[in-house]
């Protein structure tokens, strides 16, 4: 069977950005009955798209050392705002009024107009003294010249494709499997290799994670490559997915009404497989085209199958000889760092670290690494948990001697926001310094990289987010027609800072502040106008673990007519990943308005993180490790609630639900068949049931290398015997990353028991819950929980929905 990516209506990949998403808040509707119930929970899933709380979030887009713009969301739309922080000052970026008129003017049919509160830009980009914007609109692309309010159409279109030299003269791309080279003076092009094939290409993502082609061949992706500083070379990866295994996939139900269903295959590299993708890390002179090949074994794909180029896991030394890669051995429990001699291709090991479960270089796997090269003086900040706690190191790229750490405590490092080169300071957040404080609440510092004295610069009972270019979440954005290559919550010149201050139970403030960490002004308070007088704000909570010791944190979701006289079942909203947290920070997290929409049906849902989960100390990590099924401890999930029911006597905990989408979907049905006399009824979405089936990088991270029945322990169909309760499973059965396999390797196992469940199959899906699978989880806990009749024929777009439209509304 042979791969075809033409046939694929969505990668599984890209499908994934819609659950790092959510709403905002609910949106009004009439009081009483389950018809109103409902219609309320689908105005929650609907809330972001209507805009109800406005600048929950800000992204801000440096244009200077002083100055940024970001996108201001008003009642009927959005205006362009710049930020002037030496002053302090708002202002809009250009008039809005004029930009829509000049854009109307091109229009054919200038009768259509151009809302100037809803100014169609895509990837726009600021620069310039004076300020010259350049973007994309009705299908051209424009260069504005704002003082002059001079709009101009560019001849010579930029290429959002293109990978720039530093020297600007120079654009590399991806056409067909190779890389090509563009004079950016001439628009002459030439290829820089030629050996490139389907499945070793060069500067791409593994077949795996989906990759994106135009009709005419050429990539819609920036290449997976680095310029030299000098701009003469670039090192890359070549990408073998040649003898990784094909998981095939059968679209069932064509979305052009063919009848005959379509086959296709992805290479999908499974726990325990002999062959996984590979990368040779290669040096390229765009003068003389000539390859040198790095010295070195081929380097496993690892992480979320990212490469050691998009992964942040390589880098040039100042002298445009010498360059870096991370090497992360296959299980992730031997990491290395490699010095590249780009004109001979020899290497040497600098130092490694080892580990005996695995090493995290971040504190999120699906972003980019933590760790920051300072080529200046070859010195590397090097990101460890080392210590139990998340640390960060500096190291002597000239021999690879360990200098100092830089942070030490028992308390971790959440990211690594930026550095003050010319000060030598990191600018970091941290969290769980403060006793008594929710632990994921982050905090602002700067650290002096030569002394490790540390600066708190912002802090209170609330999460302090900085934007990060490591934020996997601005993905999201860029599908949305965002240029997300500016944004960043540390000023270029390391003297400002923009921090949102957040929780899940009030609206969010965003400031700016200078390096002291002094309150310049306030850029935005989030609006709530547009809630409806029934809203009502969850509940933050901290509970102990299973073990009586550990601290677990939790927010609770009340249905907005909510009595303390009556009696309510309970929904648990688990997400059973050991790769992130769950419980919300602040209304935009994923879990917030899954959580929102099903407590608004007559349920009090909770959303916790047990152990096993990131985002803490590495003990709290790697509790899970070697036994994935551990991953958000269920026994802590169980002690929580019951620690809830006593604090609030009208929660019932003879009713007790789960509901989980992807690691989610997984841990629900692992709790439904470990715990069947605990829960009740559960909804599994999406759920990898079965690492055996699922990515090897994840698999071998968490439950280590596959040998004989080690896995055994974590997969679904080793419980099946054990169902008790009402379970419901929902499945798209396009999604090739999380297979539809282990779906029916479980229902089959379940079948030979002879156990009953129910089961939602979506042909045309992906990794994704639209409306109709959202209403049938709806009415299953509706049904089969509350002991109520759903409301007929109810039909609404789930905040999946919405969010797809918007992307494909992008393109």
């Amino acid at each position: 069977m042979s791969s075809s990516h033409q046939s694929r209506p969505i990668t599984w990949f890209s499908a994934l950005l819609l659950t790092m998403i959510s709403v905002a808040a609910p949106l009004s509707a009439q009081e009483g009955g389950m018809r109103a119930r409902y219609e309320r929970a689908a105005e929650i899933q609907a809330a972001e798209h209507d805009r109800w709380v406005l600048n929950q979030r800000l992204l801000p887009h440096w244009i200077d050392g002083y100055r940024f713009w970001y996108k201001r969301e008003i009642r009927d739309g959005y205006v362009y705002s710049l930020v002037d922080a030496q002053i302090g000052e708002i202002a809009n970026l250009f008039d809005h009024g004029v930009l829509a008129q000049a854009l109307a003017a091109s229009l054919e049919n200038d009768t259509v107009g151009v809302d100037p509160n809803e100014l169609p830009l895509q990837t726009l980009r600021v620069r310039g003294e004076p300020l010259i914007a350049e973007f994309s609109a009705l299908g051209q692309n424009w260069r504005y010249t704002i003082a002059q309010d001079h709009l101009e159409v560019i001849k010579n279109s930029p290429n959002y494709e293109l990978l720039l030299s530093p020297d600007e003269k120079k654009g590399a791309f991806i056409r067909g499997y190779n890389l090509w080279l563009r004079d950016i003076v001439t628009g002459e092009e030439s290829p820089l290799t030629t050996d490139g094939e389907q499945f070793y290409a060069y500067g791409v993502s593994p077949d795996a994670k989906g990759r994106f082609e135009t009709d005419a061949g050429r990539s819609s992706m920036v290449p997976e490559a680095i310029w030299s500083p000098d701009s003469k070379r670039i090192i890359t990866a070549q990408v073998d997915d040649r003898q990784v295994l094909e998981l095939p996939i059968i679209s069932f139900a064509p979305p052009d009404g063919s009848i005959r269903p379509l086959a296709f295959s992805v290479k999908v590299a499974l726990p325990g497989d002999k062959h996984i993708t590979q990368f040779r890390m290669v040096s390229i002179d765009v003068e003389t085209k000539k390859q040198v090949p790095a010295h070195y074994p081929t380097l496993p794909a690892v992480r979320m199958n990212d490469t050691p180029l998009g992964g942040n896991r390589s880098w040039w030394h100042k002298d445009g000889r010498r360059a870096y890669f991370v090497e992360i051995q296959r299980g992730e429990q031997l990491v290395r760092v490699v010095e590249f001699d780009t004109e001979t291709g020899s290497t040497r090991v600098l130092f490694e670290e080892t580990s005996d479960t695995y090493i995290d270089l971040a504190p999120n796997v699906y972003g980019p690494t933590s760790i920051v090269p300072l080529p200046e003086t070859n010195e590397l900040i090097w990101y460890s948990e080392r210590s139990g706690w998340a640390h960060l190191f500096l190291y002597d790229l000239n021999d690879g001697r360990l200098i100092r750490p830089i942070t030490q405590g028992d308390w971790l490092v959440r990211d690594v926001i930026g550095v003050d080169r010319e000060r030598r300071e990191v600018y970091i957040t941290l969290a769980g310094r403060t006793a008594g404080k929710d632990p994921y609440y982050r905090e602002v510092a700067r650290v002096g990289l030569d002394t490790g004295n540390l600066t708190i610069l912002s802090e209170s009972d609330a999460d302090h987010l900085v934007y990060t270019q490591n934020d996997f979440g601005l993905t999201v954005f860029q599908a949305f027609g965002e240029d997300i290559s500016s944004i960043s919550g540390l000023a270029p010149s390391s003297n400002y800072f923009v921090e949102t201050q957040q929780r899940p139970d009030r609206p969010a403030r965003t400031v700016l502040r200078n390096r002291q960490g002094e309150e310049i002004m306030i850029v935005e308070a989030a609006d709530t106008s547009g809630l409806p007088e029934w809203w009502r704000w969850p509940e933050p909570v901290q509970l102990k673990a299973a073990d009586g010791e550990t601290d677990i944190s939790g927010v609770v979701f009340w249905p907005s007519d909510y009595s303390a006289e009556e009696s309510y079942p309970i929904i648990d909203h688990i997400y059973g990943g050991p790769q992130v947290s769950n419980v919300p920070e602040g209304l935009t997290d994923s879990s917030f308005g899954v959580a929102a929409s099903l407590a608004e049906l007559g349920f009090v849902v909770v959303v916790i993180d047990g152990r096993g989960t990131a985002e803490r100390d590495r003990a709290f990590h790697h509790f899970s490790f070697g036994a994935a099924h551990t991953a958000s401890n269920v026994e802590d999930h169980i002690v929580g609630i019951r620690q809830l029911a006593e604090q609030y006597p009208s929660i019932d905990t003879t009713r007790v639900g789960i509901y989980g989408f992807s690691g989610g979907g997984y841990m629900t049905a692992n709790a439904m068949l470990r715990f069947p006399n605990f829960f009740d009824v559960g909804v599994s979405a999406s759920g990898n049931h079965d690492q055996r089936l699922f990515w090897h990088s994840w698999g071998e991270r968490y439950q280590g290398l596959l040998e004989d029945e080690n896995y055994l322990n974590q997969a679904n169909i080793t419980y099946a015997k054990n169902l008790k309760g009402k379970l419901l499973f929902i499945h798209g059965l396009m999604d090739h990353g999380v297979h539809p396999g282990g779906l029916f390797q479980l229902t089959q196992a379940l079948m030979n028991e002879n156990k009953d469940f129910d089961l939602v199959l979506l042909p045309q899906n992906a990794h994704e819950l639209p409306g109709y699978a959202t209403r049938q989880m709806w009415d299953y806990f509706v049904r089969h929980l509350r002991g109520s009749e759903p409301p007929a024929n109810f039909s609404f777009k789930s905040s999946s929905d919405l969010i797809m439209e918007r992307i494909l509304g992008n393109r």
